[in-house]
């Protein structure tokens, strides 16, 4: 980066018939050691097709990673990423 970030957009998709019912995280770290969650979808919060997501990063974020920690039935595409 040139200056410190400031958001992270990116689409998800969940694919499959059945409503998304897993957890998938959105985490940010300065030294890809100590990772803090930004974001996280389960049944709760749930998506569907091509979803936009905008989360704030904090300055000093220089890693940013998207884990599906539990898949029961549904497929996620990740697409569209874009760290401003």
């Amino acid at each position: 980066f040139d200056s410190p970030p400031k958001k992270v957009s990116y689409k998800l998709t969940a694919v499959g018939t059945a409503p998304f019912d897993g957890r998938f995280v959105v985490e940010e770290s300065a030294d890809a050691q100590e990772w803090a969650t930004i974001a996280e979808y389960n049944s709760k919060a749930p998506f569907e097709k091509d979803t936009e997501f905008t989360n704030k990063l904090s300055e000093s974020t220089r890693y940013i990673r998207w884990t599906y920690v539990d898949r029961k039935k549904i497929n996620v595409n990740l697409n569209d990423i874009s760290v401003l």
